[in-house]
């Protein structure tokens, strides 16, 4: 019911990286925007890759595209 009401109410999120490879030993840097379309109240509390976890609980703002 959560994601069905997310795809409802206008959210996108993207994630990409300049590095179109990687090594398994190292780090790679990935990018991402968050886009509250229809003006929802929401919030994004965390984002999580890979089993990594990154806190960051910000408000997301209205952004037409």
């Amino acid at each position: 019911m959560q994601q069905l009401i997310a795809l409802c109410s206008g959210l996108f999120m993207d994630a990409y990286s300049n590095q179109p490879f990687a090594v398994q030993t190292e780090s790679v840097i990935i990018n991402t925007v968050l886009n509250s379309r229809l003006g929802a109240d929401a919030t994004a509390k965390s984002i999580a890759i890979a089993g990594i976890t990154n806190n960051i609980n910000k408000s997301l703002e209205k952004i037409r595209t």
